[in-house]
């Protein structure tokens, strides 16, 4: 019976061990292509997967997968970017392309009332022909 359970027990840890080594960590760092500052607040997510990260002050991030994978990287005021890591490679540098975008008008609105003593700043009245 122990040289049964001996047969079952080690194949069953070096599987495990096996599992595990094909895991590894990316890390990385996010930077803006026109002036190559670091892109803090970038999201990072491997495609397929639920692993996700926000690159830090500096740019960097580390993420952990398995194998060939794909990072998408999104940022507010960049364009978002898909980069393939082989598994052979552990660490990578996305640069970010600035994505503008211009507002052709603006409509401001408001309507309240309120008395001018216990309004605080400034208040101004614009009549309808201006």
């Amino acid at each position: 019976m122990r040289k049964f359970l001996r047969l079952i027990t080690v194949p069953l840890l070096l599987l495990g061990l096996v599992a595990n080594a094909q895991s590894r960590t990316i890390k990385g760092q996010v930077v803006s292509a026109t002036d190559g500052k670091a892109v803090a607040g970038a999201t990072i997510t491997v495609n397929g997967s639920k692993v996700a990260a926000i690159s830090s002050e500096d740019g960097s991030f580390s993420v952990n997968a398995n194998g060939t994978v794909t990072l998408s990287v999104k940022s507010v005021g960049y364009s978002a970017k898909s980069v393939s890591v082989p598994a052979s490679q552990n660490t990578v540098k996305v640069s970010l392309t600035e994505e503008s975008s211009q507002l052709e008008e603006i409509v401001v609105t408001g309507y309240s009332s309120q008395k001018r003593k216990e309004i605080t700043g400034s208040v101004s009245v614009v009549s309808v022909k201006d």
